[in-house]
């Protein structure tokens, strides 16, 4: 597991106010990278956006633990963000961040999201046991290994080219190991990098979301999702949130599961 000490990561940014360069709006096939609108405001919490929760029905019982596959690529921290933002702290999930990024900057990236959310986040190496109120960044340059039990390990095998990591390998494996107790959530990105992962959701009986095109900076990605007919769920990022909110259950009922 490693930590995220101050000599992990590249140089401070002052006032931790993360804005990355436009040069590194890169190509997601030759060299993924972050892009130009992704920019986090650390130091307030005002403006944030509400909570858009979901009134459908809620399941009879709340599961021991969701496995939860954030799918994101150019255009996808920022919708993220606003995702992981205004979830409550104390979900029975643990969510699992497959975001195609240059491997430079996924300490950067797992920096911000710690500060901007209530989840402990992850970068894993070597092995380690998924927990409730976890956020797994999926490693770039080794491929995550989902196994019975909890466990996750990383080994040197490769990703399906031409992405790194790629987002379908990382549903199909999560789909295979943890069922219907898997969701994949599909949020704003370049290609078509899913789509198959959606299917191999599908098939194992679990669900795949998907951002809506019009808050998306790029919709290819989860319009590819919904092109195969079974995502069952599409909305803004503060949407989905409310959404995942209803099915998970409320924070007390989570804190009751965990225990």
């Amino acid at each position: 597991l490693l930590s995220l000490a101050e000599s992990d990561l590249p140089a401070p940014v002052e006032d931790l106010d993360l804005v990355l360069p436009d040069e590194l709006a890169l190509d997601l096939v030759d060299s993924p990278g972050l892009d130009e609108n992704f920019e986090w405001d650390l130091t307030t919490t005002a403006g944030r956006p509400e909570l858009v929760v979901d009134n459908s029905p809620t399941p009879t019982a709340v599961p021991a633990l969701r496995v939860v596959v954030l799918a994101a690529s150019l255009g996808g921290p920022a919708a993220v963000k606003r995702f992981l933002q205004v979830l409550p702290p104390g979900l029975p999930a643990v969510f699992v961040l497959a975001q195609h990024i240059d491997p430079g900057f996924l300490p950067v990236l797992a920096r911000a999201l710690e500060t901007a959310s209530p989840y402990q986040v992850v970068m894993v190496d070597g092995s380690h046991t998924l927990e409730a109120g976890q956020l797994i960044l999926v490693p770039v340059a080794s491929r995550l290994n989902f196994a019975a039990g909890r466990l996750i390990t990383t080994s040197p095998a490769h990703w399906t080219p031409p992405y790194a990591p790629c987002i379908n390998d990382v549903m199909a494996d999560v789909a295979r190991v943890y069922g219907p107790e898997a969701l994949a959530i599909v949020f704003s990105g370049m290609g078509d990098d899913c789509a198959l992962g959606t299917r191999a959701m599908t098939e194992h009986g679990a669900e795949t979301w998907a951002q809506d095109g019009e808050s998306c900076a790029n919709s290819s990605m989860p319009d590819s999702a919904r092109a195969t007919g079974l995502v069952t769920y599409t909305g803004t990022p503060e949407e989905l949130a409310g959404h995942c909110v209803s099915l998970l259950g409320t924070t007390s009922a989570a804190t009751a599961v965990n225990h």
